[in-house]
């Protein structure tokens, strides 16, 4: 464009129209402190972390030699905004500007959206490991399948080996699958860390291969990795959406990895399936679940609680929400309980979570999430994540199954009593009730607002679980593809017109209607004067009935009388109302007037009560303060 300004385009997936937002690129023969501006004109999404301060990440080859750092985050002046450029399908692009300044001369640096996991890397790290002489004793690895370029798709078993073939035979299952969609590459250091965890020497680590048998497939989509993909594989399909029905041929890694959990599930008790993912658009690590529906109805129709979770901890209701409450415990600073959601889309029933749920009734399947850009809570809000702490969400991850399925269930049962007492049920059935003949209490969140509400109690107790939410129809799990984002958009563009033209007939017609019948004197809202005068005359009819009834009137008199003016009043403000009734919005409108009208009912209330005092004094009326009708309380507020 100029000398030191230039327009990207990115290369969409491999047999596909779209995708473009992952990228990782070179540029070359720098000039030393002389600002660089780059602008990628062909992005997709409409919103974008970038607006929210992410910054790319850049790689120095003379500054990683002089100084030993490799990546770091670098920028000035980002921007992410809609551009003219027209799309096919009649929306728009969106252009990602920024400066960078190199502080070398005649050097190659590299610009990544996020941290680079290629291949490689990982044939690299599962050689290291079946190098080492103590960490290669507690797994093995093996080809899964091969993928349509003929890549190896990897597949460990990770356990304790050599033991009594018995106590193998009744371990536990629990299959890990990570970074189906190619770009996501901060899944895959969250799944270095796992592999880290498991295969290390802590005690910790021991405890989990003796009592499970860890199923984990590190990269679902080799092809799509190797060929610089976003989210597709080189059939341009979206892996994350044929779980129910995969092909054998186009999709042979999550054919043969649905087929794999099956074998597993026939051979043990399978305890939770977790597939590792990054986000693009919402910040801090989360988790998408699948909500069980939980009622009396259905509860004859369910497995057995505790071979579906895995866990001591008896119950019926919210327990896929148990492993990430444990979760959040364990890693506080990282994970974010309150950003977990649970409700099951339509659009979501082909992903992996969802249909190992639904077809194997796998209570604890989940996506766990990793923003690209850091944290929006603790001491490191506006910082980005690094690959230290998504290594540390790995760990994490083991260290929460440790606690889940601890064979004393004291800890997570007092974890469910206190989410429970927190989020009730709605209908109001509860696995308190329900259990406490066996002292056993069963809960999960559902949706407070503040984390440290209850700051006696161990559980968070906020949840993002609407199910009309943006934040649940935009941002799903699997960070939805730009065919769904679209519909979904235009969609709440259409519903949004409606709603105002709609709000705007509405107004328009309620206002003529309360003019006309306020003209009338029929139904219509009264006027500020009109409403004082009223409120006077009733409270001195009071004040007479009283004076009339009796010298010294005792509070059921003063009741009773209260009770009439009312019943007068009410007789006054809807006479020639049954004709003609107020419609939703003028209603409204009424209420709005109502609101603003409270200091004035408040000052008739005030002189209506001092006549009425005036009067009863004349008659020689003598009543205490206990005696004296409550201040009405003010409506509209």
């Amino acid at each position: 464009v100029y000398d030191y300004e230039y327009d990207l385009i990115l290369r969409p997936d491999i047999n596909t129209r779209g995708h473009t937002q992952w990228f990782y690129f070179s540029v070359s023969n720098t000039l030393r402190n002389v600002p660089y501006k780059l602008n990628i004109i062909n992005m997709v999404k409409s919103d974008s972390l970038y607006q929210d301060g992410m910054q790319p990440l850049i790689c120095s080859e003379k500054e990683s030699v002089a100084t030993g750092r490799v990546w770091t985050r670098n920028g000035t002046n980002t921007s992410y905004y809609q551009n003219n450029i027209k799309r096919k399908n009649g929306h728009y692009y969106y252009t990602f500007t920024c400066t960078f300044t190199f502080p070398h001369a005649n050097d190659t640096v590299y610009v990544a959206y996020c941290y680079p996991y290629t291949y490689t890397d990982l044939q690299r790290y599962l050689r290291r490991l079946e190098e080492d002489p103590k960490r290669r004793q507690r797994f093995r690895r093996r080809v899964l399948c091969q993928t349509l370029a003929g890549n190896n798709c990897d597949l460990l078993t990770i356990t304790s080996f050599g033991g009594d073939p018995e106590s193998l035979r009744h371990r536990r299952g629990v299959v890990v699958t990570g970074r189906v969609h190619p770009g996501e590459s901060n899944a895959s250091w969250m799944m270095k860390g796992t592999l880290d965890f498991l295969t290390g020497s802590s005690l910790d680590a021991k405890i989990l291969r003796d009592n499970f048998v860890f199923k984990v497939v590190p990269m679902l989509n080799p092809d799509g990795v190797i060929n610089g993909n976003y989210r597709c594989s080189l059939a341009g399909v979206d892996l994350n959406r044929v779980w129910t029905d995969p092909s054998k041929k186009l999709h042979p890694t999550i054919y043969h990895t649905k087929m794999m959990v099956r074998r597993l599930m026939d051979d043990r008790e399978l305890v939770m399936f977790c597939d590792y993912h990054g986000h693009s658009r919402k910040k801090n690590v989360f988790m998408y679940g699948c909500e069980r529906k939980a009622d009396r109805k259905s509860q004859g129709n369910q497995p057995p609680i505790d071979k579906m979770t895995g866990s001591s901890v008896q119950g019926t209701r919210l327990l896929e929400r148990v492993f990430p409450c444990a979760l959040s415990q364990t890693a506080p600073n990282i994970f974010a309980y309150a950003d977990c959601n649970f409700k099951v889309q339509k659009s979501k029933e082909n992903t992996a979570r969802v249909v190992l749920w639904r077809e194997f009734n796998l209570i604890n399947s989940f996506t766990l999430e990793a923003s690209f850009a850091g944290p929006a809570m603790g001491a490191e809000v506006g910082l980005h994540y690094g690959i230290e702490r998504l290594e540390e969400m790995g760990h994490a991850f083991c260290e929460a199954m440790l606690h889940y399925c601890d064979p004393d269930p004291t800890r997570m049962q007092q974890l469910l009593r206190d989410l429970e007492l927190q989020n009730p049920p709605k209908n109001g059935y509860s696995n308190i009730s329900s259990m406490q003949s066996a002292d056993m209490t069963n809960s999960a969140p559902s949706g407070s607002n503040n984390n440290n509400s209850n700051p006696n109690s161990s559980a968070p107790n906020t949840v993002n679980n609407s199910e009309d939410s943006e934040e649940d129809d935009v941002d799903s799990d699997d960070s939805d593809d730009d065919s769904d984002y679209v519909a979904q958009s235009t969609a709440r563009r259409k519903t949004s017109k409606k709603s105002k033209n709609t709000k705007k007939k509405s107004s328009s017609g309620s206002k003529g209607s309360l003019e006309s019948k306020s003209s009338k004197g029929v139904g219509g809202v009264k006027s500020t004067k009109d409403r004082v005068d009223s409120g006077r005359s009733l409270w001195k009819a009071a004040g007479a009935t009283l004076s009339s009834s009796a010298a010294n009137p005792t509070r059921e008199q003063v009741s009773s009388a209260r009770s009439k003016s009312s019943k007068k009043l009410e007789r006054t403000s809807s006479k020639g109302s049954q004709s003609s009734k107020l419609n939703g919005s003028a209603r409204r409108l009424a209420g709005e007037e109502e609101a603003t009208l409270d200091s004035d009912r408040s000052d008739a209330y005030d002189t209506g009560l001092a006549g009425m005092m005036d009067d009863m004094v004349l008659q020689g009326s003598s009543m205490g303060t206990q005696g004296l009708p409550p201040r009405p309380p003010p409506r509209g507020r």
